[in-house]
């Protein structure tokens, strides 16, 4: 084998181990970029959740007791069955 021919060889090897490596490279900043994002994802969830559970119960009572003004009627005469236990 001539010089040339292992010059050649060694360089591509090297051109090869630099792909891999700039590969790998991305695939490592994509994963984190996406990690990052979720995280920044579940933060708002969370914000979103506990600003409905603050004001959700004074939103439940409401409804709950307009709901049963509305059937109060209907509960208060029943429908005439007797249920036994």
């Amino acid at each position: 084998m001539s010089r040339f021919e292992i010059v050649v060889g060694v360089a591509g090897i090297v051109c090869a181990v630099v792909s891999v490596k700039n590969l790998i490279s991305k695939t490592i900043a994509s994963r984190k970029a996406k990690r990052i994002a979720i995280q920044a994802n579940e933060q708002i969830t969370e914000q979103q959740l506990m600003t409905t559970l603050r004001s959700s119960p004074d939103q439940i009572y409401e409804e709950f007791h307009r709901d049963l003004a509305r059937a109060g009627g209907i509960f208060a005469r029943g429908d005439g069955k007797i249920l036994i236990s």
